[in-house]
């Protein structure tokens, strides 16, 4: 469905404006602790809210409200996941993670929470009311529909609506006071029978294969298994609105579904793709339950679609979507392998083993918030990336094989090598999820390396049970580093492997690649941010009007420097590499004590909304100095954050100093600074009311004792590699699953 052209534009612009979230520390990891209550206790979940109860004073749980508790399980303990809830609803990314080793004790926990929700959780708007304003907007009524709270300060109730108006579907969040449309989200991320055992590249010749957990008893008989829980199913017509889907292939002979691959392989009705499809999605089942995870209730029922076209067209992708297949064959869970431009998605297992990683992590565990999600910090796609990654491993891993899609996307230039560990934190790290997710999915498979198969599983999986709800990199390490001590205690690896663990978790920069990246003296680090062209591109509009009405780009990371009782300044240091057309434009936003906070700001790009200083720079480098003047604090911690006001894609390569300022650089450009005012807040972009005023070129010592200044001359750093990312790397999440 089209919406009207306003309509449109604030919709896509609604892509950036995911639920944000109120002030808090990144997620706590706390190390377990044994407890004669918990030993008591039966079962993981008991024992999990018993050292909650047990520890409610420490950890300030007083006025925390928790649903309930959800297994992860595995074959060396058992992870407990407990939503946070405010009067019974879902607090949005808010949970306690309890890691249960084998013994029966807490060996770790992770608690991320908001302490202060006051919200009331009576809605003004009924769900048709909702669903209504989502009409409003050029979108179909919702199919599920759910009341939550956004944890925005005291809170923000909000009604989450699924809606079928793309492939795998949309959610939406409408404001349950105002009806105001708060953020929205893609919910896809992206007997014998004759099979390719890996893909039609590395094994051209298809093999007789039985057909495992497939049910014989039907009548007629179909490519139906798992006691129910799996149906294949073919593609005959729809597309983002929903598929139509049929069932008609049976054995070619008995109970054989001994069917060769067509010599067409865009054959609508490709009896190979469908029997292929059932095999490895079998496969992958088995290697579940080598980690201890059973698939057999009724929430794990999957729908999986061969031949899958939009529309009639090819197809150039493969996607799982928990909003699932409504009608004949209605499943809470949908995998479709899309037949594509220039092959068959469905004869690269590589495809659809990515895809049940997908469904395996999200049914199990469910930290993946998506690229689009926005917290405290902004932008925050990093548990997006790392299931990308994640699957990418689970797919390798299966198939002990280092290459993922030789099949299929290497023909689209989209070939991933999990041997590849060039890519580190933050430095090669671009906002795209499967572009950044290589870095998890090259560590895990480095582990695979170290301890084998069977060991990495093991650590990949438990580690990533422990995941908070929109986790970032670092918290993936710290995973893997819990999951390696557990095995170690159990006598299953030694505390060297351990050590080499943390070594590699550390050569990906993991150890350091949270939402805050800490500096330290006498070293830089590198980070990306998109550039207004690429988002204006998107939806028809140019550079110069998004910078008309102030929008800009937020790097992917904030930084952090902890000062000394003796300085007397801070300097925070820029330089800027372009790729593509425009000069550079960015701002940097400073604040004591805790991260610059994000707010949605009245816009649908999250803007920094709590900082105490801002420096614009119109210059390939500058800096921030916080003096005396400033109210520069000895002994205080400070965190910067830049946006990107300029048209081009940028690279910025940062640095911190107390050194003193160097003497007056002459420029032509413009630094501007504003200050919070007295309550910490400051100026917004284009405000001047934060209590600070703004200056241009030689007048930077005088504005209100920040140093701001910036040079036209060439970057200072080191050469680094431009950021080569356009609408490619955008289109390549359409087709990359």
């Amino acid at each position: 469905m089209r919406a009207r052209a306003a309509a449109s534009i604030a919709l896509f612009l609604s892509l950036f404006a995911a639920p944000v979230t109120a002030i808090a520390a990144e997620p706590e990891w706390l190390s377990g602790a044994p407890s004669n209550r918990v030993r008591e206790e039966v079962g993981a979940t008991a024992k999990a809210r018993a050292y909650l109860d047990e520890r409610s004073d420490s950890l300030q749980l007083g006025a925390v409200e928790l649903g309930a508790g959800r297994e992860v399980a595995g074959a060396s303990g058992a992870t407990v996941r407990i939503d946070q809830t405010h009067g019974g609803l879902r607090v949005l990314g808010r949970a306690a993670v309890v890691r249960i080793g084998k013994g029966g004790d807490v060996t770790r926990l992770m608690l991320h929470v908001s302490r202060d929700l006051t919200i009331s959780t009576t809605p003004d708007l009924t769900r048709q009311d909702a669903d209504a304003a989502l009409v409003a907007l050029g979108v179909h009524p919702s199919e599920r529909a759910e009341l939550v709270v956004s944890p925005l300060r005291e809170g923000a109730l909000l009604w989450e609506l699924d809606v079928r108006d793309q492939k795998g579907g949309m959610r939406y969040w409408i404001d349950a006071h105002t009806g105001e449309l708060f953020g929205q989200t893609p919910l896809a991320v992206h007997a014998l029978g004759r099979v390719y055992t890996m893909n039609s590249v590395e094994s051209p010749m298809p093999s007789d294969v039985e057909l495992l957990e497939l049910d014989l008893t039907a009548d007629p008989l179909r490519l139906n298994g798992w006691n129910g829980l799996l149906t294949v199913t073919n593609y005959v017509s729809g597309g983002s609105n929903g598929f139509e889907l049929e069932q008609t292939l049976g054995p070619s002979a008995g109970q054989d579904f001994l069917y060769d691959p067509p010599a067409d392989v865009s054959d609508p009705t490709d009896a190979f793709a469908q029997v292929n499809l059932y095999h490895h999605l079998t496969s992958m089942k088995a290697f579940a339950a080598t980690l201890g995870v059973p698939i057999d209730q009724p929430s794990w029922k999957l729908t999986a679609v061969a031949n899958a076209l939009e529309d009639g067209d090819p197809l150039d992708n493969a996607f799982f979507s928990p909003m699932g297949q409504d009608g004949t064959f209605a499943a809470p869970n949908l995998i479709a392998i899309g037949q594509g431009s220039q092959n068959d998605f469905a004869y690269d297992s590589d495809v659809f083993k990515h895809e049940f990683g997908h469904y395996l992590s999200g049914n199990a565990i469910g930290y993946n918030l998506g690229q689009l999600n926005f917290n405290e910090y902004g932008l925050s796609p990093h548990s997006g990336s790392i299931d990308e990654g994640i699957s990418d491993y689970l797919a390798c891993s299966d198939n002990n094989d280092a290459e993922l899609g030789e099949a299929s996307l290497a023909q689209l230039g989209g070939l991933r090598d999990l041997n590849d560990i060039s890519m580190v934190c933050p430095d090669d790290m671009v906002g795209e999820v499967h572009e950044d997710g290589q870095i998890a999915g090259s560590l895990a498979w480095s582990i695979h390396e170290l301890l084998g198969k069977d060991v990495a599983d093991q650590i990949v999986w438990n580690g990533l049970s422990m995941m908070p709800p929109g986790g970032t990199f670092g918290d993936l390490g710290r995973g893997f580093i819990t999951a390696a001590e557990e095995l170690a205690s159990a006598g299953t690896i030694t505390t060297a492997d351990v050590g080499e663990i943390e070594a590699l978790v550390a050569s990906r920069g993991l150890d350091n690649c949270d939402h805050v990246v800490r500096m330290e003296a006498g070293e830089s680090k590198v980070e990306n941010a998109l550039g207004l062209s690429l988002l204006g591109q998107l939806f028809g509009q140019s550079c110069t009007a998004l910078q008309a009405n102030g929008f800009q780009m937020q790097a992917l990371f904030h930084f952090s420097r902890q000062t000394a009782a003796g300085d007397t300044l801070l300097r925070f240091q820029v330089d800027a590499q372009a790729s593509g057309a425009g000069d550079s434009q960015f701002s940097v936003y400073a604040r004591k004590s805790q991260n610059v906070r994000f707010g949605q700001g009245g816009g649908f790009l999250p803007v920094p909304e709590d900082f105490d200083l801002k420096v614009d720079i119109d210059a390939t480098a500058g800096e921030l100095v916080i003096d005396q003047a400033a109210g520069f604090e000895p002994g205080a911690e400070y965190f910067f954050v830049i946006m990107n006001r300029g048209c081009p894609n940028m690279r910025f390569t940062v640095s911190t100093s107390t050194e003193p300022v160097p003497p007056m650089m002459t420029t032509s450009s413009s630094a501007t600074t504003a200050a919070g005012g007295d309550d910490g807040t400051g100026a917004g972009p284009g405000d001047d009311d934060g209590g600070g005023g703004s200056g241009a070129g030689d007048d930077e010592e005088d504005d209100d004792g920040c140093g701001c200044h910036g040079s036209s001359g060439a970057p200072r750093g080191a050469g680094t590699a431009l950021l080569a990312l356009g609408l490619a790397a955008l289109v390549r999440r359409r087709r990359r699953g």
